[in-house]
């Protein structure tokens, strides 16, 4: 409560991202998820900074790997999608990176395209693929 009232709400952002990182290593997904989406939640977004635009991008993303882990494939397919909409809303801005963009979309591409296999979605994974 103390670091709450007291921190910079980016600070406790990042913080959150960390515990997030931790957790998710360690293979507590669920509590992963909840960190990533609380330094989502306290980050102040601005997508006209790259390193904030990549690190929100991340945030959605992790978020959905971890919904993925827990076996909550379309909670995470949400999330895919909503790092992929962030990244071609805000991607093309960034002309001097297109290549990081390209990587950063090929990831979501990826990432999708695990959970559509484990639907038994075959056809729609490798679409998806062809796409990263």
């Amino acid at each position: 409560m103390i670091g709450k009232n007291s921190f910079n709400k980016e600070v406790l952002s990042y913080y959150l991202y960390r515990m997030g990182m931790i957790t998710y290593k360690m293979g507590n997904y669920k509590l992963a998820k909840n960190y990533f989406k609380e330094s989502y939640n306290y980050l102040e977004i601005n997508p006209a900074d790259f390193v904030n635009f990549y690190h929100v991008q991340e945030l959605l993303d992790n978020i959905a790997l971890s919904y993925k882990h827990n076996n909550q494939l379309d909670s995470a397919l949400i999330y895919f999608d909503q790092s992929l909409k962030f990244i071609n809303k805000y991607g093309p801005q960034f002309k001097d990176r297109p290549k990081m963009i390209e990587i950063a979309r090929g990831v979501v591409y990826g990432n999708q395209s695990e959970v559509l296999v484990l639907q038994g979605k075959y056809q729609q994974a490798v679409e998806l693929l062809k796409r990263a």
